[in-house]
């Protein structure tokens, strides 16, 4: 092949870039849509920037190189037009069509009261229902029924994203609908599986034992490193749970059972906890996939806080004691009305659908989270159809969910040493190659992290600089952004 000269490259600047570009596609494509236009834009970002495949002419600006790096993303990645947020864009709010019925009522009631986000009320009180109303009501898929349990977790930038807030709020509501409920089946402290399936048999096995349980677990990222212990069955086991499966531990001695039982959860945690903490087998195994991801911050600020009695949350809570005592009448399973199951039938296909990479994993049951929370909104109503209002209810907040999960875990390449150097480099945004090297220790296998920085270097997460010192170059890596200086 002939070398081109460095004025060749530098003439044919934007030339040279849509062949780097073409070199990238392929692999580029392996990941979910809505990431693939980013990831390339961050490829073309790394080339321009280390001069090493194409160099840019004197005068060239930075919104010049972007417009064609945009170009670029467009004319190789057509799949993608019309999607709006990549990975990095913060999930645009919810629309009002998720805030329907009393549910709706109550979010729009304390707003103005808290410093929580909307969408974080929201979901809280949809989980609190769905467990509340217990193991009537149901959906049948083929020979699977699926309850209205629901998993979410609620993740901050920081700790200042009033998870908690939200919570407490949400308690306070179940604590008029149903105050034995509130006492007695709200836990946090996840530990073990062997723990959990105790906590639903109680010290006597009863078969009359209530079996509901809302798990609210403050410290998402201590479950996700107890997960991780070998020999520790708590991912197992909630997994099992959300299916509504048998709970049974194997020990010879005591060996515990727990039949029917009715587990939901709403964890909290910030984005960098979950980022670094979350690996591909959580994806690969089905726990992860079976939460919603709900990104949440601070709505406003209240020095004095909010001021809103239990007597003007009263009519509200009326509206959910009488939708859990119909749904707890259900002995049969809910159906679609007329509208509803042929818009479910046009979207059915695109829920269902696999997608590769770790995003694809942790968004695989799309279609069964749709249906349980099409299911609950439904229930809210007394109704047991679902219509297409509940419907597209369900389908809002799937949508965010979706948009949550790439902004949080979109540039995630699910191998555990390269997530920990992306992490990192997400906080302190440049580092050396011994720095990189102190937060693995200095006794780990360097092979690993070249290996782990390679990937990175692929995917155009970062950007490798040398910086002459004298003596032998100091390596620089970097974290690339879309929007980078390409004069920088």
């Amino acid at each position: 092949m002939e070398r081109r000269s460095k004025n060749d490259r530098v003439g044919n600047w934007d030339e040279q870039l849509a062949e780097h570009a073409q070199l990238h596609v392929r692999s580029v494509r392996t990941l979910p849509l809505g990431c693939r236009r980013e990831r390339l834009r961050n490829v073309l970002w790394n080339a321009v920037r280390s001069r090493l495949h194409v160099e840019l002419p004197a005068g060239v600006s930075a919104e010049q190189t972007a417009a064609v790096i945009e170009r670029i993303a467009e004319q190789l990645l057509p799949e993608e037009a019309g999607l709006t947020e990549p990975a990095g864009i913060y999930p645009r709010p919810l629309s009002e069509i998720a805030y329907r019925g009393a549910v709706g009522e109550f979010v729009r009631m304390v707003e103005p009261h808290s410093e929580a986000d909307p969408v974080a009320l929201l979901v809280q009180v949809l989980v609190g229902f769905g467990n509340i109303i217990g193991r009537t009501a149901h959906y049948l898929v083929e020979d699977t029924a699926h309850h209205f349990n629901l998993f979410a977790v609620l993740v901050g930038e920081t700790s200042k994203s009033r998870k908690g807030t939200s919570f407490n709020r949400a308690q306070r509501l179940f604590r008029l609908v149903d105050p034995d409920w509130e006492r007695g089946c709200v836990r946090s402290g996840l530990s073990t599986g062997e723990g959990l399936i105790a906590d639903l048999q109680g010290e006597v096995q009863n078969i009359d034992a209530d079996r509901r349980r809302l798990i609210q677990e403050p410290e998402f990222a201590a479950v996700l490193t107890v997960c991780e212990r070998q020999g520790n069955k708590l991912s197992m086991t909630l997994r099992d749970a959300w299916d509504g499966r048998e709970l049974r531990t194997m020990t010879r001695n005591a060996p515990l059972n727990v039949s029917d039982p009715h587990v939901s959860v709403v964890a909290h945690v910030t984005r960098d906890e979950l980022v670094d903490r979350l690996h591909s087998q959580d994806a690969a195994n089905g726990f992860a996939n079976r939460f919603l991801w709900i990104c949440v911050r601070r709505a406003r600020t209240l020095p004095f806080g909010g001021n809103l009695t239990d007597e003007a949350l009263a009519p509200i809570a009326e509206k959910i004691v009488r939708a859990v005592g119909f749904s707890r009448q259900i002995d049969r399973p809910m159906t679609f009305g007329e509208t509803a199951r042929k818009r479910w039938c046009q979207v059915y296909a695109d829920l269902s659908r696999g997608r590769p990479g770790f995003l694809g994993g942790l968004l695989a049951r799309g279609e069964a989270h749709v249906v349980r929370l099409a299911g609950v909104y439904a229930l809210l109503d007394c109704t047991p159809t679902i219509e297409c209002e509940h419907l597209d209810a369900a389908l809002e907040l799937w949508a965010y969910s979706e948009r949550s999960a790439r902004y949080i875990l979109g540039a995630k390449l699910g191998d555990a040493d390269a997530d920990k150097i992306y992490t990192y480099l997400r906080n302190m945004h440049a580092a050396t190659k011994s720095e990189i090297s102190d937060i693995f220790g200095r006794n780990f296998d360097a092979a690993r992290i070249d290996a782990a920085l390679q990937k990175l270097l692929n995917a155009g997460s970062i950007v490798q600089e040398r910086d002459s010192t004298g003596g032998r170059p100091r390596q620089t890596f970097k974290l690339v952004t879309a929007n980078a200086d390409a004069s920088s």
